[in-house]
């Protein structure tokens, strides 16, 4: 497995619960680990911060995460960053949604171990 050291993962989430519960999970597997707790913060600052990698939720007050990925998306700066939609959200429309828009993979946060979600994003940051 590639060496997570000097790798930034972005998590954007509303409930603090799960942002400290997926920061400590990362920040043992070696990644510097930065948190928005709303898409608007998201949108601003991950240009600046330019993680390797974003675990995104869909569900959040103001901008849904889906906002946030179109808006990342489009901006040069963010547009090759991965995005992992991370969300209690289910359904073959949502899914769809989210791969248009630019999503890696749509997890389903009930159905997904923090383990499990470390292993994935080392899998893809593996491959970059």
């Amino acid at each position: 497995m590639k060496q997570t050291k000097n790798k930034k993962i972005a998590i954007v989430d509303d409930d603090v619960f799960l942002l400290d519960m997926y920061s400590l999970k990362f920040k043992k597997e070696g990644f510097d680990v930065v948190v928005y707790n709303n898409g608007k913060d998201a949108i601003e600052k991950i240009p600046i911060d330019q993680p390797n990698i974003v675990l995104l939720d869909i569900i959040m007050p103001q901008i849904d995460g889906i906002k946030v990925l179109q808006s990342l998306k489009n901006k040069p700066q963010t547009k090759d960053i991965p995005v992992i939609l991370l969300t209690n959200l289910d359904g073959e429309e949502i899914r769809k949604k989210g791969a248009r828009s630019g999503a890696l993979y749509f997890i389903n946060k009930a159905e997904y171990l923090p383990s499990n979600i470390a292993k994935m994003v080392n899998e893809v940051l593996a491959d970059k």
